[in-house]
């Protein structure tokens, strides 16, 4: 069991709804539709959707348009998402869908967060970095001329 999960769970009881772990193929959808939509600036520019070992830095390195910092959260606080998938970084971090109730926050905890509905329509990324992050973004902030919005 990862450290994280602690904190996983405890963020994921404070939102009034329920969540269910992930099977690992689910994850693995979930992340690589994550990567399509929200690394592609990265993968176009370098052939890599990963930037330093981290995913978010298609958004701190700047290859995707995103809300950062107290931007993020402002636009973040007004999702309003029946379902979002949780995320971590380290492949041996459980992955969470979430149902009803709040959004999850990890802001300040210091781990590497990807929150997303299943559409991808939008994404809300915590670090552990204090000065990266979080990073805010909707898929049509990234359309290009005459691509349909996600």
């Amino acid at each position: 069991m990862h450290k994280n999960r602690d904190i996983d769970l405890r963020v994921l009881a404070t939102t009034g709804g329920e969540y269910v772990a992930l099977s690992q193929k689910d994850r693995w959808r979930s992340e690589q539709r994550w990567r399509e939509v929200f690394a592609r600036g990265a993968r176009e520019s370098t052939g890599h959707s990963t930037q330093e070992r981290c995913e978010w830095h298609t958004f701190s390195l700047g290859f995707t348009r995103c809300a950062r910092d107290h931007d993020a959260v402002e636009y973040f606080g007004r999702v309003v998402a029946p379902e979002v998938i949780v995320t971590p970084h380290y492949p041996d971090e459980g992955a969470y869908r979430c149902r009803g109730g709040v959004l999850p926050s990890y802001l300040g905890l210091g781990v590497d967060r990807y929150l997303f509905d299943p559409e991808c329509t939008w994404t809300m990324v915590f670090t552990h970095e204090p000065d990266c992050g979080p990073y805010y973004c909707e898929s049509r902030w990234l359309a290009r001329p005459g691509e349909p919005v996600a």
